[in-house]
């Protein structure tokens, strides 16, 4: 014969559960009961472990429901923050700057190469360092040339709504690899 969940009033699950009928009482002030059991509100003990929560505390609708409605309105105002562009996600970001990265580091290391065709043993030591000097501002200009271009490029293209995160992800794979 299989068990059948029984209910349980609060002096039921008292000595079921442990503690007294006041701490029952409160964990399930709010929360319907599951039925009643000699003329009394009866809860079912799976009823009562989630109200608990096991750490004495009851869950309080009403706060969780407000909780809830918070959560939900923050999201909201996320995604509308998006779609303005006050916000951008972290990940197109992290793509385009670990893209200036490599190519200021490409450029860099490229100096001394470049920089050694171009110095002729006849060059005072203030042309050299106008030469380096030149090299270097060229390889930095391209940090700050298009940055900021590629950075609203991605955010305009990816735009707002569902799929977004893969849509950045994308976009960040590309530009990682030089598109």
């Amino acid at each position: 014969m299989a068990m059948m969940a029984q209910l349980y009033t609060l002096s039921g699950l008292a000595t079921e559960l442990g503690g007294d009928r006041r701490k029952w009482g409160a964990a399930l002030k709010g929360i319907q009961p599951d039925g009643k059991a000699a003329g009394r509100d009866a809860w079912f003990i799976k009823t009562a472990i989630a109200a608990d929560r096991g750490d004495g505390t009851a869950l309080d609708g009403p706060a969780e429901k407000a909780r809830l409605d918070k959560a939900r309105a923050d999201l909201a105002e996320l995604d509308l923050a998006r779609k303005r562009g006050d916000v951008v996600d972290i990940a197109i970001v992290s793509a385009v700057v670990s893209n200036e990265y490599a190519t200021v580091r490409a450029g860099l290391m490229q100096l001394p190469t470049k920089i050694a065709a171009l110095i002729a043993p006849d060059m005072t030591k203030p042309v050299i360092q106008d030469l380096v000097l030149r090299e270097v501002t060229d390889v930095l200009s391209a940090l700050s040339a298009d940055g900021d271009a590629k950075l609203y490029s991605t955010v305009q293209s990816t735009g707002a709504g569902e799929g977004e995160e893969s849509e950045a992800a994308a976009e960040a794979d590309s530009l990682a690899m030089g598109g």
